[in-house]
């Protein structure tokens, strides 16, 4: 196998950022990728219970490849 280099794709060259709303359950969710820091966060936010409750969690997941085009994150 050779050491070849990937050119990064517009995926990993970037930042991008998602946002998904569901406005019956109160509910928003991001979805943003940091290819440069190989990270991948998601984000909810909802609003819940009878006294509008607010809760908020997130998850970092390590990407240590890029998932459009399998290229090796540094």
């Amino acid at each position: 196998m050779s050491g070849r280099k990937r050119t990064p794709c517009e995926f990993c060259n970037g930042e991008y950022e998602g946002e998904i709303k569901d406005h019956r359950n109160r509910l928003t969710m991001w979805v943003e990728v940091y290819p440069f820091n190989q990270v991948l966060t998601v984000l909810a936010q909802a609003t819940v219970g009878e006294d509008g409750e607010f809760i908020e969690d997130y998850i970092d997941i390590q990407m240590n490849y890029c998932p459009n085009c399998g290229r090796k994150l540094i």
